[in-house]
């Protein structure tokens, strides 16, 4: 049985031993492989986050007016600087911009780049003959602040391990913390996110850092209801500037509001609403430092709720709450943009563990993590009570109350959303690491406990490092691209699918740059104008395109894995792919890559055909059939769609018209 009578023990040698072994693992699984996309910038937040910090400039204001001024600072996300400058890349000037993502992780992006750059040009580095370095520094801004943005994400998880560690040893001990850290270390899907230059890395960080100090903040054994109150502790000073980055990171972070408030109810019983103000104060003023244009910046309207509801409202013209709104809006449903139609039809909370367990975790340890949540959730709850009512504010329960205040609201408040992106569940994954590393060491047989912790721990490994092996191997887009500049000719046309990546992209080839704009690109648009806008109309106009192109470029399953699957609301556009599959439109597969995660020659395969009710091409059968390989089940989409898609490029080999392909459909439904 674990406890958290070692707490306040010394580490022992072989333990901090093992914990910077797992620090160092942890480093080497987030920061392998960070220029993944070759610089082509294919993670669309990242790409706009980047070109957004490419023309943030914290010293360029001549005066403070200027400075926190909406229309004339130069680090408002919100608008674009009135002389704008971004190295290499266009920006435009003088105009608002959308926003819709934490301020702390773009200006934290900016000064480690600043702090690089200060850096490189000091030290001459720019003059080494160190080959990386010499790379990196002939990069553009946009590259180099992507590629630090990256790094920057990757520590910041790293943190958020040595912070589980801590965690999980302040609850129930230090065999618990270190086992916690290495689950959280060999995450893949915290792996992945490290990748990013994204919001989530700084929010898990930011989060777990505010838990740990509430924590911290619990009084003394006691009797709540009998002791003096307690002093406004500087842990808790420390929880409020964490919780208010963690908001400054991302604004699901204000539900943090609800174990503080429990621990200020723990702590001063008697005092618990001035010391509540006290507290969402400080959390106000740490916002204010890391996003003070969410305040400053007035400039745009927003209304909440529809015209016709009761409960329709609006607020102050604050563009940050118009990007909270729009966000809002489109994770719970309310607006049905076409990148999202992928959730269609998925069940709440089954689909975030269904995808935990075979991709962002693996089955063992996500087994181990969600049975070990559920556990400690309900006897949690029942032994939390009975210590708060005994005053044993320090016991396992109670930090565990403490912890179960932000993941059970979190969970259950997430899991419903009509969106379920995989990284929605970064912040709550570090605790259910603690949740795992709590059951596994509970397990009352000594032997059996070991097998299994080596069992969880050891198939959780080798899983993250056949992940890891995609950011070895150039990426899918990358490769069609170099195959489009040996095998199309200039000005041929080429068609891509609306909403997905549009290929060939450009290239920089011994210091050359070859534009995509060799050749003519074009677009169809399966995912929009659904339900009776899915029209003849929109169909005709379509194969308008794919009649005139000589190449057809499927990037990935974004279009064919949702629209075939909702026959209901595209009756026309759910039939093109099987069509073109399988070469009723006059196309025929001419190249296909993919990148897989890999252990040894094993390839593990998502089952991108089987949801969506669709046979690969015969081609692409081939193409797995030629490699040893394992198909495993679906993955939801946002997991594979940026670093390891399958692209598959068709040529048009028969030259049909748009009235012929017309002919293939089934045009019955069409009123």
């Amino acid at each position: 049985m674990v406890n958290s009578s070692n707490v306040g023990q010394k580490i022992h040698w072989w333990e901090l031993l093992f914990l910077v072994g797992v620090i160092l693992m942890a480093c080497f699984l987030r920061w392998r492989g960070l220029n993944w996309d070759q610089n082509h910038h294919y993670h669309p937040d990242e790409r706009y986050i980047s070109w957004v910090a490419t023309s943030v400039d914290f010293w360029k204001n001549e005066s403070f007016a200027d400075a926190f001024s909406p229309k004339t600072s130069n680090f408002n996300p919100f608008y674009w600087p009135v002389e704008s400058e971004s190295g290499d890349i266009t920006v435009p000037k003088d105009e608002p911009r959308k926003f819709a993502y934490g301020h702390l992780p773009l200006y934290l992006g900016v000064l480690t780049y600043n702090l690089v750059d200060g850096f490189v040009q000091a030290s001459g580095a720019t003059e080494w003959e160190n080959r990386s370095v010499q790379t990196f520094v002939a990069l553009g801004k946009f590259d180099q602040m992507t590629l630090i943005g990256r790094w920057l994400s990757g520590l910041l998880d790293v943190g958020t391990v040595l912070l589980v560690f801590w965690l999980g040893r302040r609850l129930a001990g230090t065999k618990v913390g270190l086992t916690a850290s290495l689950l959280l270390a060999v995450n893949v899907m915290h792996i992945q996110q490290a990748h990013f230059f994204i919001s989530d890395p700084a929010l898990g960080f930011f989060v777990v850092l505010a838990i740990l100090f509430l924590v911290r903040t619990l009084p003394p054994e006691q009797h709540i209801f009998d002791e003096p109150p307690h002093p406004f502790p500087k842990t808790l000073t420390w929880a409020a500037i964490a919780t208010g980055f963690a908001i400054g990171s991302k604004f699901s972070a204000i539900m943090l509001g609800l174990p503080a408030f429990f621990v200020i109810l723990v702590l001063t019983p008697r005092k618990w609403f001035g010391r509540s103000i006290r507290y969402g104060l400080i959390v106000l003023v740490a916002f204010f430092l890391t996003n003070p244009f969410a305040i400053l910046d007035t400039t745009c309207e927003v209304e909440f709720g529809s015209g016709g509801s009761t409960f329709a409202f609006q607020l102050p013209a604050s563009c940050y709450f118009e990007n909270v709104s729009e966000q809002s809006n489109m994770v719970g449903g309310s607006e049905a943009f076409p990148f999202v139609r992928q959730y269609d039809g998925t069940l709440p909370y089954i689909y975030h563990i269904e995808n935990q367990l075979n991709w962002g975790m693996g089955l063992a340890l996500g087994y181990a993590a969600f049975i070990g949540f559920a556990v400690f959730s309900i006897y949690g709850l029942w032994r939390g009570a009975q210590d708060l009512r005994a005053g044993r504010t320090q016991s396992l329960w109670m930090m565990g109350l403490v912890m179960l205040g932000w993941c059970l609201p979190y969970f259950l408040v997430t899991g419903q959303f009509h969106v379920k992106f995989m990284r929605y569940l970064l912040p709550l994954t570090p605790f259910l690491m603690i949740f795992a590393a709590w059951l596994l060491w509970l397990v009352p047989w000594k032997w059996v406990r070991r097998s299994l912790i080596g069992f969880v721990a050891a198939f959780t490994f080798l899983y993250a490092i056949s992940f890891s092996s995609i950011y070895g191997r150039d990426h899918p887009w990358h490769v069609a691209t170099e195959w489009f500049l040996t095998n199309a000719e200039a000005d041929d046309v080429i068609a891509n699918e609306l909403w997905d990546e549009s290929l060939p992209s450009s290239l920089r080839v011994d210091g050359t740059e070859i534009s995509r704009n060799r050749v003519q690109l074009r677009s169809v648009n399966w995912l929009s104008r659904s339900g009776t806008r899915d029209s003849l109309s929109k169909l005709e106009d379509n194969l308008a395109v794919v009649a005139e192109a000589d190449y057809f470029v499927v990037g990935s399953n974004r279009s064919y894995g949702v629209v075939p699957r909702l026959p209901e609301t595209y009756p026309l556009s759910g039939q093109f792919h099987q069509l073109l599959f399988d070469g009723d439109l006059g196309y025929e597969v001419a190249f296909v890559a993919d990148r897989p995660p890999r252990l040894l020659s094993i390839h593990f395969l998502p089952d991108f055909f089987s949801w969506p009710r669709v046979n690969p091409p015969v081609t692409v059968e081939g193409y797995f059939a030629g490699r040893n390989q394992i198909m495993l089940v679906r993955a939801d989409e946002s997991f594979t769609v940026y670093d390891q898609p399958l692209v598959m490029v068709f040529r048009n080999t028969q030259q049909l018209s748009a009235e012929e392909m017309l002919e293939k459909f089934n045009l019955t439904s069409e009123e």
